[in-house]
């Protein structure tokens, strides 16, 4: 997707086809709790498609409701190194910014988020649609109610758009915002109801209980989990006893009482900090206690003995301890108290995956996603 960040271009495009007038307004930009001096100007072609799931589209407002009410106020880009001062198209996205994939910048970025939960939110509401399904007096329940929470900040009455750029930096009308409201608080609803019954699921999913054992049986490594004591030690002179009564423990009662002597904490005894149970074995393999990772990755592992791999933690030298509890198995306890296990649950979230990509093609428009970067301009820093 071309980049348009040439003031000089967009001047020159602006008084060749003279669509619209850009008309700048310093505001201050709150983006959770982060103040900075930035320049939105009026939306322009607010009805152009910008981006379309199955048969649904996405028009201008609704993209930026989410770009900018879901994305950008979600988290604190800023310990990422995004400087929300300047453009986020005009900011170089590092790979390892986040966990995600290379971006151009990190307007880009935004914009990925921004796909993925349209297309979320509008595979939801095509599924419950064309599956017949109703939706609970809640879903306009909980709209009103955010609508009125918003009615009773100050100035919103009268000036509910100059609320929305104070607030999130962004010009977005009511009708747009209740359209995007509407929309999230539906697909919320009927993603919570499938998810929390097996039979439900099945039926607006297409699925049955093969392809269940099918994904999980794929995917092993993502939705296994294991229960383990962990505890780890500077690998220091100082720490040297330390170190091998820890290697030498031959019980989880010992494991557990040597941990609670080293740390000397009340709450770490009373919590049983120690222990971490049903933890995911892919958090395992990708936490900091992935060297150990692969002692607990055998489906068969059961081994009663403690198992220790030097590591660097806070860029220290340390020595890092497990002790196998449960060894690798399906989590079958309950998800939500519904009649879903936990392993299941995690099971729909890649069935859901297959079926997002197997009947809904998502598609950006090139003018849509255009009219959308150039509805945002950046002062002279």
């Amino acid at each position: 997707m071309a980049q348009h960040d040439s003031k000089k271009v967009k001047e020159q495009r602006r008084k060749k086809t003279n669509k619209a007038a850009y008309i700048g307004t310093l505001i201050g930009l709150a983006l959770v709790g982060i103040l900075g001096v930035v320049i939105w100007v009026v939306n322009v072609n607010a009805n152009v498609t910008v981006l379309q799931v199955g048969d649904m589209q996405a028009k201008k407002n609704l993209y930026s409701c989410v770009y900018y009410c879901d994305t950008l106020t979600k988290e604190n880009w800023t310990q990422y190194g995004f400087d929300n001062k300047k453009s986020p198209y005009a900011q170089p996205f590092t790979a390892d910014s986040t966990n995600e994939e290379s971006f151009a910048n990190w307007g880009e970025y935004f914009e990925y988020i921004t796909n993925n939960t349209l297309k979320y939110l509008l595979v939801m509401t095509q599924t419950a649609e064309k599956g017949g399904y109703t939706y609970t007096d809640e879903v306009q329940n909980q709209v009103d109610a955010e609508l009125k929470a918003l009615a009773e900040q100050k100035g919103t009455a009268k000036h509910f758009r100059t609320y929305m750029i104070e607030t999130y930096g962004a010009d977005i009308q009511k009708k747009d915002y209740k359209e995007y409201l509407l929309l999230f608080y539906r697909a919320r609803e009927f993603y919570q109801k499938i998810t929390q019954d097996k039979a439900l699921f099945e039926k607006y999913i297409g699925v049955g209980a093969d392809a269940f054992e099918e994904s999980y049986r794929s995917h092993k490594d993502d939705i296994d989990v294991v229960s383990f004591r962990y505890y780890y030690l500077k690998d220091t002179k100082e720490n040297a006893e330390s170190i091998l009564k820890m290697k030498q423990v031959t019980s989880e009662k010992a494991f557990k009482e040597l941990c609670n002597s080293l740390q000397n904490d009340e709450n770490f005894t009373e919590n049983d900090s120690s222990l971490f149970k049903n933890y995911s074995l892919k958090s395992l393999l990708g936490s900091n206690k992935g060297e150990l990772a692969k002692h607990v990755s055998a489906a068969t592992q059961a081994s009663k003995r403690v198992y220790f791999a030097k590591t660097t933690i806070e860029d220290e030298a340390a020595v890092e301890f497990l002790w196998l509890v449960e060894p690798r198995s399906k989590d079958t306890t309950a998800y939500n108290n519904t009649n879903v296990a936990k392993w299941e649950y995690a099971a729909m979230g890649i069935l859901l995956e297959n079926y997002y990509d197997n009947n809904y093609s998502l598609s950006v428009s090139d003018t849509g996603i255009e009219s959308f970067r150039d509805s945002m301009l950046l002062s002279a820093q």
